[in-house]
């Protein structure tokens, strides 16, 4: 489906990262698309930082994508629209997985002005916060049974 995104918005440049052995041959790949493949902490983290925008997709309602959770700050995010994308990432822009959604989802991202972009990097902090507290808080009510 990307790939029909990214065939639609010629002008962009897509850089995809991920299993190498899911992807398809190269000749299905538009010229904008670039498969980066597998990538260490620290390129996939220089990659998320040099993005204009960072898109994560997926078809599982229940995905909490780890992707969007590392980018918080950085950049406009686009994910798939599912129940636990809309708690996690209220800031985010949510996409049906479908080319025209993904694709409306994308431009937004790159159009919009500062200021909002600007109102989403500080929801998105906060987000962090919270789910870091109750991630915390969760380990901790856990740890206090096993010591039960």
């Amino acid at each position: 489906m990307l790939f029909s995104v990214a065939r639609r918005l010629q002008n962009i440049e897509f850089r995809v990262t991920g299993n190498p052995d899911r992807l398809p041959d190269e000749t299905a790949v538009p010229p904008n698309v670039t498969l980066v493949g597998f990538l260490g902490p620290e390129r996939f983290l220089s990659e998320m930082k040099e993005s204009d925008v960072v898109v994560v997709l997926s078809t599982e309602r229940e995905s909490v994508m780890r992707t969007a959770m590392k980018r918080f700050e950085w950049k406009p995010l686009v994910v798939s629209k599912t129940e636990a994308t809309l708690k996690y990432f209220p800031y985010a822009l949510h996409a049906e997985n479908t080319e025209t959604s993904i694709a409306a989802a994308l431009m937004s991202a790159i159009e919009e002005d500062n200021d909002l972009s600007l109102q989403r990097r500080a929801a998105a902090i906060e987000a962090s916060k919270k789910i870091t507290n109750a991630q915390t808080e969760e380990l901790r009510m856990r740890i206090t049974k096993l010591s039960l």
